[in-house]
Parts: structure tokens; sequence; C-alpha cells
């Protein structure tokens, strides 16, 4: 099953211009929490290595396609920009860019 994730481009932020984005996948409706050393999603999120998105423009569209999703399950989607500084940390998690889909 395809579920296609999009988003608009960020403006330059603390590092710079983003590099690329990283998609992660839970299941479930989650909110994204980040782990103890705060440069990467907790356990019950998986980074979904074969999709990654460069960095176009400031206000692009983007997005990607997840072929890997089981239908009738319920994953949650977080896309995190990186630049030269790492990833990018919201001030709060729950700002991170998610959404919750039955696929």
């Amino acid at each position: 099953m395809d579920i296609t994730i999009s988003w608009t481009n960020p403006a330059a932020g603390a590092g710079g211009t983003p590099d690329h984005y990283d998609i992660y996948r839970a299941e479930g409706n989650l909110t994204p929490e980040y782990n103890v050393a705060g440069d990467d999603l907790g356990t019950s999120w998986t980074k979904l290595s074969a999709i990654q998105a460069a960095h176009t423009s400031f206000d692009a569209a983007t997005q990607v396609t997840d072929s890997t999703a089981n239908a009738g399950t319920t994953y949650t989607y977080a896309v995190l920009a990186f630049n030269t500084a790492g990833y990018g940390l919201p001030a709060n998690a729950s700002d991170v860019p998610h959404r919750s889909v039955t696929a």
C-alpha cells in the first residue's frame, strides 16, 4: 500500500538551509518525542532509510511515498529537517510535522 507524505519546505533556521529531510514512521496515532540524547525520535519510531527528500527551496512543496505500509494499519509519520547543525529540534516535540493515517 502506498502512502504519500507531503509538506512545504521551511525557511532556513539555525545552521542554515535544510540539506534534506528524513522521514520517520511509528505504528499507531503518536505524538513525536525525542530520545534522551535529543537527536532522534524515540524507540517507537523507525527512520525509513529508503525515503529521503532533498531540500529544493523555501516554501516549495515536497512529497515522498512510503511503499512499505501494510493495509489496515495506522501509522504516524514525522518529517525532520537536517542541515549542518544537525536535526532541527523544535522547542516543543509536538511541533514536529506529523500526521496519522490508516493504510
